[in-house]
């Protein structure tokens, strides 16, 4: 159909941890596992990502932030989901109000 589905990029995570015992843990595969790695990121911790699906949690009790470089020649940011756990958006109650986000309605600020 020519539409581009997801953008072939690499990406590069690099951690900030509020406390100094804190961590996060960053499950990297695709969908056949020929990459399937589980890594622990901790303060200034660098995760690097070649490709497939990549989530992040953070261990309880910890304010874990990242800040995520992309590289590629798709200029796009189109991505797509593990269809094995999609179904956790149907639990969602809404958005954090903690997080704020930008929004299209945002445009005009």
């Amino acid at each position: 159909s020519g539409k581009l589905l997801e953008a072939k990029l690499e990406e590069i995570y690099f951690y900030k941890i509020d406390k100094p015992q804190g961590f996060a843990i960053q499950k990297v595969y695709t969908d056949d596992r020929s990459l399937n790695e589980l890594a622990e990121a901790r303060n200034n911790d660098v995760v690097l990502i070649p490709k497939g699906y990549h989530p992040v949690v953070a261990g309880h009790g910890y304010n874990v932030y990242y800040l995520n470089f992309l590289a590629g020649s798709d200029q796009s940011l189109m991505s797509s989901d593990d269809p094995d756990h999609k179904w956790i958006y149907g639990t969602w109650k809404g958005m954090d109000p903690r997080v704020p986000l930008v929004t299209r309605d945002m445009n005009d600020l």
